[in-house]
């Protein structure tokens, strides 16, 4: 116990707990029934999909450690509470806690796109155990290339949930299709086949959806953290939107991101009550679209280390209820 708690505190585990349940939620509330109401079964099997998520958990846990290997002095000045390496965990393990669970992760995506027969996969977890070392090493002092990397990165994980099984489905679409072929003239079989295409297209416009949502919430989340981080990053000379712009020019790009991520959220809307889905309207803008709406006006006030802490939490939680809008989305499809 002595060296777990600081151990899970350092790879941020309600972080991680959050990245996994955010894939499977998509895997089985958006992918699922929108297979199912066309029956159609997930192509990646739930052990593989389980090795997946694994490695994906597991290099955002090595990012994370690196990155605090990499900020002590400056975690030293901004949140001195937060230091575990060198206090609870040696630099040297650490370290090498960071090769090994990176090692493991990426033998597990080689196992699963090996087994799916999909393996140049394997180099989408690739680059993301790079980018995450490169953003700990330089891009996190830079401005906007930190926080672009960071907010692509967390979109990834929504996008991960189906993707995997969206190329499967688009690869195997010959052989899906081929028990329904059968006394199907030319024409029936072009609409068929325009059918199944429109169903994995729908899936894939969904998965999008929240990944950028995920991205416009994590980019301003982080320009919030830059914020709040600023006195130990000016000590150490790191070139983040705070610290060349300003207070003021930080808090009218978070406010004017946030109000495009309303935006966004209003057209898709229009979209799903064309598409006769009338519950995500309700649920967007009741959980998601005026918390935003207050939060952008809270940020344009913002002006302290904890007002920017503040800020950041809420925008956590939208990004929470964002996720526990797709159950009510399974039930809509499934039972509705």
């Amino acid at each position: 116990m002595r060296y777990l708690l600081p151990f899970l505190k350092l790879i941020r585990l309600p972080n991680l707990l959050i990245i996994a349940v955010t894939m499977y939620v998509i895997r089985f509330g958006i992918v699922f029934p929108l297979l199912k109401i066309n029956h159609f079964s997930l192509q990646v099997s739930h052990w593989q999909f389980f090795l997946l998520a694994l490695s994906t958990v597991m290099i955002a846990a090595s990012g994370y450690i690196i990155n605090d290997y990499f900020d002590i002095k400056i975690d030293r000045i901004n949140n001195p509470k937060k230091n575990v390496v060198g206090i609870f965990i040696k630099r040297r393990v650490a370290m090498g806690a960071h090769i090994v669970i990176n090692c493991v992760a990426l033998l597990l995506a080689a196992y699963v796109s090996y087994r799916i027969l999909f393996f140049k996969l394997l180099f989408i977890q690739f680059i993301t155990a790079g980018l995450l070392w490169y953003y700990s090493v330089s891009f996190k002092k830079q401005a906007f290339a930190g926080n672009l990397i960071v907010a692509l990165l967390a979109a990834l994980v929504p996008f991960m949930g189906g993707f995997y099984d969206i190329l499967l489905l688009h690869t195997r679409a010959h052989t899906l299709l081929m028990p329904f072929t059968s006394g199907l003239n030319e024409e029936e079989l072009t609409m068929l086949f325009y059918q199944y295409k429109t169903s994995i297209s729908n899936i894939f416009n969904w998965i999008c959806g929240y990944s950028l949502f995920a991205f416009l919430l994590n980019f301003t989340r982080e320009i919030c953290k830059d914020c709040e981080d600023l006195e130990g990053d000016k000590e150490y000379h790191c070139r983040t939107i705070p610290i060349l712009f300003g207070y003021k020019f930080s808090n009218h790009l978070v406010g004017a991101v946030l109000l495009l991520s309303v935006f966004v959220l209003s057209y898709f809307g229009k979209q799903q009550y064309l598409a006769g889905n009338k519950y995500f309207i309700l649920y967007a803008a009741i959980f998601v679209q005026l918390p935003l709406l207050w939060i952008s006006y809270k940020t344009i006030k913002a002006g302290t280390k904890r007002e920017y802490a503040a800020i950041s939490k809420y925008l956590k939680y939208v990004m929470i209820a964002g996720i526990l809008y797709i159950p009510v989305f399974y039930f809509t499809i499934l039972y509705a």
